[in-house]
């Protein structure tokens, strides 16, 4: 762990003694917690460990913040999780995945420009046909709602797909579940994103109507 971790070879460095004896680190601001710690300390380990939708966001924001940059061996986690990156961001649903996870490192996702990437990828998406390519959609509810989901549409670390069939969207309001599931906040950005990219004014309002219905039931 310390030869891949900028942060925590100049921690140690700055902790030791000339006497030899140990020291004692803390790190409780590691993005994402003891669960994504755990996966880094996998990864430095050498056990293969799976990235997916659900915790590439904050694998990505742990390696910048401990500094696991190639310059501490190649093939680190900085650049292993940014490529995975750009692969979700080509996908809607994992796209929308990824942008609900940013709620649990919402300052460390800004600072790396995740959330604006994602809040990008998706607006382009919803303002284009879905019909001529494939993208999956219906990811918002199962992102919340399924734990077996992450198992059934992960990525391994190669970027291999594991995914089942994919739904083919219909229609201009194909989007607007998925994005109902995004915090209020989110979804103000994922509209003013759809809204500066042309899209008819009356569909924008159907899916704040959507979106509103959704969480203030009358």
């Amino acid at each position: 762990l310390l030869s891949r971790s900028g942060l925590l070879e100049r921690l140690i460095e700055e902790s030791s003694t000339d006497d030899g004896s140990g020291c004692v680190l803390s790190l409780d601001e590691v993005p994402g917690g003891g669960k994504t710690f755990e996966l880094i300390t996998k990864f430095c380990y050498g056990v293969k460990i799976e990235l997916t939708a659900f915790n590439v966001v904050s694998l990505r924001c742990a390696a910048e913040y401990l500094e696991m940059t190639d310059n501490y061996g190649e093939g680190n986690l900085v650049g292993m999780t940014e490529t995975f990156l750009n692969e979700v961001f080509g996908n809607w649903t994992d796209s929308i995945k990824a942008l609900q996870t940013c709620e649990e490192v919402t300052d460390y996702a800004e600072d790396l420009h995740i959330i604006s990437r994602c809040v990008d990828s998706l607006a382009i998406k919803a303002c284009a046909d879905p019909s001529l390519f494939n993208w999956p959609v219906g990811g918002g509810k199962n992102a919340t709602s399924d734990k077996n989901t992450e198992d059934a549409e992960s990525h391994l670390w190669n970027g291999i797909s594991a995914s089942g069939k994919l739904l083919q969207p219909t229609g201009e309001d194909w989007w607007f579940d998925d994005a109902s599931f995004l915090i209020l906040p989110l979804f103000k950005r994922l509209i003013t994103a759809i809204e500066s990219r042309g899209m008819k004014l009356e569909n924008i309002a159907m899916a704040v109507m959507y979106y509103t219905r959704k969480h203030v039931p009358l």
